[in-house]
């Protein structure tokens, strides 16, 4: 019987991540949604999405940028379950992501509560990378960019800010 070998990842195989959460502030505020795609040779393969079930209402500011609501968290992933369903998919893939670092503030909180081990993934940030290459806009935020190149947008979850940074990178 033949043995199947592990597939060696390419420079174009990777993981795009996006977190939706109530604020700006991961000693503070909640992941309400984990999003993520994979890419394999510069291809979009599998998608992830988790909404989290919260203990707190969730700001309405929050549901007008993203369209998620509180009935859609109430039916959500217990956040440990969600968090570990998460660092299930990413695996040890590179992570790209836009403004990743905002991401990753609040993926080293969600681990340390839960104890979990913190990223070590290569991580490629996109936001730097448009600040230096990007002239005539407004500001940096993913949907102005987008909305500059003259894509089309829908909400801002997880899963469709996943698919607008791959097709970015």
């Amino acid at each position: 019987m033949a043995q199947r070998t592990a597939r060696k990842p390419g420079k174009n195989d990777y993981t795009v991540i996006d977190l939706e959460t109530t604020g700006l502030h991961a000693a503070t505020d909640s992941i309400v949604e984990y999003g993520a795609v994979r890419v394999r040779d510069g291809q979009p393969t599998e998608e992830f999405s988790a909404l989290v079930h919260l203990q707190t209402p969730l700001p309405a500011e929050i549901t007008q940028l993203t369209g998620i609501t509180q009935s859609e968290l109430e039916g959500g992933m217990d956040a440990a379950a969600a968090l570990e369903a998460f660092l299930e998919f990413v695996g040890k893939d590179a992570l790209v992501g836009y403004n990743l670092q905002f991401d990753l503030e609040f993926l080293r909180a969600a681990c340390t509560r839960n104890q979990k081990p913190i990223l070590t993934n290569r991580k490629i940030d996109l936001l730097p990378l448009a600040r230096r290459k990007v002239i005539g806009v407004a500001n940096f935020k993913l949907l102005t960019l987008v909305r500059h190149l003259g894509w089309q947008t829908g909400w801002s979850t997880g899963p469709a800010d996943c698919r607008l940074t791959q097709r970015l990178y």
